[in-house]
């Protein structure tokens, strides 16, 4: 299965560019990008202690799926990256 990259509009989240599977029309589902799979990363570490819902808003689920490269719904994941932005 192909991916292609997809850069929502400036109303779309500020373009914020996710990777998409190249058969979805509807651009439902994305995979958040390895550079922001990276920061998670990092803040996880930092922040052990805490659940990942405490670490990073997100469920242990999630956090399975953004670690194995799998696709999340679009609405979580641009929240998630406009988080990581906020925070840089």
């Amino acid at each position: 299965m192909s991916k292609r990259t997809y850069t929502p509009s400036l109303s779309d989240n500020n373009g914020i560019p996710l990777e998409v599977d190249a058969n979805d029309r509807r651009i439902k589902f994305v995979r958040i990008p390895q550079h922001y799979v990276t920061q998670l990363q990092l803040k996880r570490e930092r922040f052990i202690h805490l659940s990942v819902m405490n670490a990073l808003g997100i469920s242990d689920n999630t956090w399975r799926k953004i670690r194995k490269g799998e696709p999340l719904r679009r609405s979580v994941a641009e929240r998630l990256i406009s988080g990581i932005q906020s925070t840089d």
